[in-house]
């Protein structure tokens, strides 16, 4: 079974995290950040342990951010039968809401981790302060472009100003704060085969991510 954990990670002003990514087949186009749980954390810590830490270590992998476990919120949906909650997993996908803060920026000149970096995470060093159109999201063809800073990257839309820095990994090109949860669920359409999607609609419809008027 190909299992998977993924991060709503929002900051309460800003809006849900999102990541840019470039595949020969899909292009560029957009994505939650987290990815597959490894077979070894199943086998040492068991299958609900390790999504989330097969969750955490994605987030830091592809961000930079190495947040401690118990910020990671397990969703939790209402039944069917309007009965109570239960956990929320979709196709083998589990999900975990993260608020983040103003301090959980990266910043320039220092250390941005607290332990070893996993085996097989990758930071490139060469990430630059992304500049990309202004009109809405008129830049889903748009790669990597701007200056290399520190290895830390800017959020992609140019004219946000929002002082937020990630240090993203090889796989990524970019990443922006989406207010508008509606149009993040349709921006992410193409990553997992949908499922983020339905997931992302499902948590916004239970109102679990909470963003400041």
């Amino acid at each position: 079974m190909d299992y998977r954990g993924f991060v709503f990670a929002f900051h309460a002003t800003h809006g849900l995290l999102i990541l840019r990514a470039y595949k020969p087949k899909k292009g560029s186009h957009w994505q939650l950040p987290g990815g597959h749980v490894d077979a070894p954390e199943i086998e040492k810590l068991g299958l609900d342990k390790a999504f989330l830490a097969g969750a955490k270590r994605e987030l830091f992998e592809e961000t930079g951010l190495q947040l401690p476990a118990e910020r990671f919120v397990p969703v939790y949906v209402t039944k069917a039968e309007g009965d109570g909650l239960e956990c929320f997993e979709l196709k083998a996908r589990r999900y975990f809401l993260i608020e983040l803060y103003d301090e959980d920026s990266l910043e320039f000149g220092k250390s941005q981790t607290t332990a070893p970096v996993p085996t097989g995470a990758s930071f490139p060093h060469r990430i630059c302060i992304h500049g990309c159109s202004s009109a809405g999201f008129d830049f889903h063809n748009i790669l990597r472009t701007g200056d290399e800073v520190d290895g830390l990257s800017r959020s992609c839309r140019a004219d946000d100003g929002i002082p937020f820095l990630l240090r993203l990994s090889n796989e990524h090109t970019g990443f922006t704060f989406e207010r508008d949860l509606e149009r993040a669920a349709e921006l992410i359409s193409l990553h997992s085969g949908g499922k983020n999607t339905k997931a992302l609609k499902r948590v916004s419809a239970e109102g679990l991510i909470k963003l400041r008027m």
